[in-house]
């Protein structure tokens, strides 16, 4: 599934953690697609990358397993909305400028490693 999130605090895995210590990839099986800090997108997410407050995430991932991260209660509390696609449906209605590319070509490459 695809969930685009506004961060309105830090999640405790990456409170001084970058995206390679936060082990959310191979840990939880979730890859950080895009990230829109202060009108400026990262696409090509590296895993020295360091979360802020206010950042909107574009993940791809199991449900559980992105609300178990994301989905603690001061940031219910905080965000008045995230937005959950199934993979087909994020390809169309995602809003970075080209996340719409990033997203059939990680489509393409789950199908090769046969995770979709």
């Amino acid at each position: 599934i695809i969930a685009e999130i506004h961060l309105a605090f830090i999640p405790e895995l990456f409170v001084e953690n970058n995206l390679e210590k936060s082990q959310i990839k191979q840990e939880y099986g979730i890859v950080v697609l895009a990230v829109s800090r202060k009108n400026k997108i990262f696409n090509n997410i590296q895993k020295d990358f360091v979360f802020e407050k206010g950042d909107i995430v574009t993940l791809y991932g199991n449900e559980k397993s992105i609300k178990e991260i994301f989905w603690e209660k001061p940031q219910i509390e905080e965000v008045s909305e995230v937005q959950w696609f199934e993979f087909d449906k994020a390809i169309e209605k995602i809003t970075y400028d080209n996340s719409r590319e990033i997203l059939i070509k990680l489509k393409e490459d789950l199908k090769k490693e046969g995770s979709m």
